[in-house]
């Protein structure tokens, strides 16, 4: 084999890998020239180099082919949101609703509350619907679950032992609650002689980090 030039680097004279054909490294390389060294872009440079890359002109851009989530964040950039809902004009603002047709059009949405929006999607009457149709005792267990009705010790203890340990169908073995409260009890008894094994084994100066510390 030839022998090879060491080659350098003509500002900060590093030794440059065997691949790099220029004369710069990659850190000096990537900081600029005499030129662009220090260089910053003002406000109106920023501005335009931005708007250059809006809408069409990006290469991100998906037209009409974009997600509902991806419309809805685009429209809340562009559409002002008022104090007032724009159908009942008393409550606060929540939603930006759909008039029927998703598109990016600003006609085709509005600014409502939340009462107002699930009334125009028709959840309300959904609701109510099915509210008809479920029995009294249903609606009555449903309601008392709301409230946060209290259960009684016996019930709980009840309930907490037939889902504990192995009947608990997510059961997996392994730590219980038990163990980690022992491991907690133990900790605190010998936490000294834990800490002198600890630096014995891993102390390796100043900046060392043991058990306990």
């Amino acid at each position: 084999m030839k022998d090879q030039k060491i080659k350098i680097c003509n500002k900060c004279d590093k030794k440059l890998c065997r691949t790099n054909m220029g004369e710069l490294c990659r850190r000096c390389r990537m900081l600029g020239n005499k030129n662009t060294f220090g260089w910053k872009m003002s406000s109106k440079q920023k501005k335009d180099s931005s708007q250059r890359m809006m809408a069409e002109n990006n290469p991100n851009w998906k037209g009409d082919k974009v997600g509902l989530n991806g419309l809805h964040i685009w429209l809340k950039r562009r559409l002002k949101k008022p104090k007032n809902c724009q159908k009942c004009k008393i409550n606060n603002v929540y939603d930006l609703a759909n008039k029927g047709i998703y598109d990016r059009n600003f006609n085709n949405w509005e600014w409502l509350c939340r009462k107002c929006h699930m009334k125009s999607d028709g959840r309300i009457d959904k609701l109510s619907q099915m509210a008809k149709n479920t029995s009294k005792e249903t609606r009555e267990k449903i309601g008392m679950s709301n409230r946060g009705r209290k259960q009684s010790k016996e019930a709980i203890a009840k309930r907490v032992a037939k889902m504990s340990g192995e009947k608990h169908p997510l059961w997996k073995g392994g730590i219980t609650r038990d163990m980690v409260q022992y491991r907690k009890d133990y900790w605190k008894k010998n936490k000294d002689i834990l800490n002198k094994i600890a630096r014995e084994k891993y102390w390796t100066g100043k900046s060392a980090r043991y058990v306990g510390k």
